[in-house]
């Protein structure tokens, strides 16, 4: 088992797992164990997954942390991994070789702990988790991505972690109005609607630098109003994706996989 092949994030998790079996003096290393620690330590895979599969993490917490308690305990006993663990990271092993990744994310480890045969693979069945659903959030949470980066894990749901969604915010009337720059705005539609005219290309990139938040905020407002199309934001989006990204040094770069999140209307 070589753990040079585990994302970091992994490696925090099974670092983790040991501190909390060590500070309850436990026996072994469980799978209950490894499962705490990837609440404490991961930030993003988790709880996108448990939200996705409408599972409440403040509950689930609870009915481990009484399993936790019934685990046998000993003093001066030198920690290692259970049969049942160690047979876990093999399969999640097995899991990152089955999607062609080349090391072992968080997610894999998540998929292993509920095929386990152990307490916290039956407890996370009793939350209503399906095997093809879980699988399933982990394929629209990679959005096709292999797992070929120690630090795979920070590149998902970027869209959500580094911006607003206005679109929801209009949705549930939650953006303010802008009162005084409709002329600014409605400016803004009529460069867009001529992005093919070459000569425009220039004002659209002039104009995106002065954008103001409340700006953009306001024009989404009038596309869900029906006061502009939604074509016309999918101009700006298409720019950003065009332009936006050149010169990254970083291929996995978080600003790269939020342009790459950003929603498009083909229909328009």
């Amino acid at each position: 088992m070589n753990f040079d092949n585990y994302t970091i994030k992994s490696q925090e998790a099974l670092q983790k797992a040991q501190q909390i079996a060590q500070e309850l003096k436990h026996v072994q290393i469980e799978n209950e164990h490894l499962f705490k620690a990837i609440c404490i330590v991961d930030e993003n895979v988790l709880p996108y997954l448990l939200k996705k599969l409408e599972v409440n993490l403040e509950l689930l917490l609870k009915i481990l942390e009484k399993e936790l308690e019934h685990l046998p305990t000993s003093n001066g006993t030198d920690l290692r991994l259970s049969r049942v663990c160690a047979k876990t990271l093999q399969e999640a092993e097995q899991n990152a070789k089955k999607y062609g990744s080349s090391f072992v994310a968080v997610e894999d480890l998540i998929l292993a702990l509920f095929n386990s045969k152990s307490k916290i693979g039956q407890i996370l069945k009793d939350q209503g988790i399906k095997k093809n659903n879980l699988q399933l959030a982990i394929m629209q949470m990679r959005k096709g991505q292999k797992v070929d980066s120690k630090n795979q894990e920070s590149n998902y749901n970027a869209l959500q972690k580094f911006a607003k969604n206005l679109n929801q915010l209009a949705r549930d009337n939650k953006l303010d109005p802008v009162i005084g720059r409709d002329e600014e705005i409605r400016r803004i539609l009529q460069i867009l609607s001529r992005r093919t005219k070459n000569k425009y290309m220039t004002k659209l990139n002039k104009t995106l630098e002065l954008l103001h938040n409340e700006l953009a905020e306001e024009l989404l407002n009038k596309v869900r109003s029906g006061e502009a199309k939604a074509s016309e934001l999918n101009v700006a989006r298409q720019f950003l994706k065009d332009n936006g990204i050149e010169g990254l040094p970083v291929d996995n770069s978080p600003l790269k996989s939020l342009i790459e999140e950003l929603p498009f209307d083909d229909k328009e």
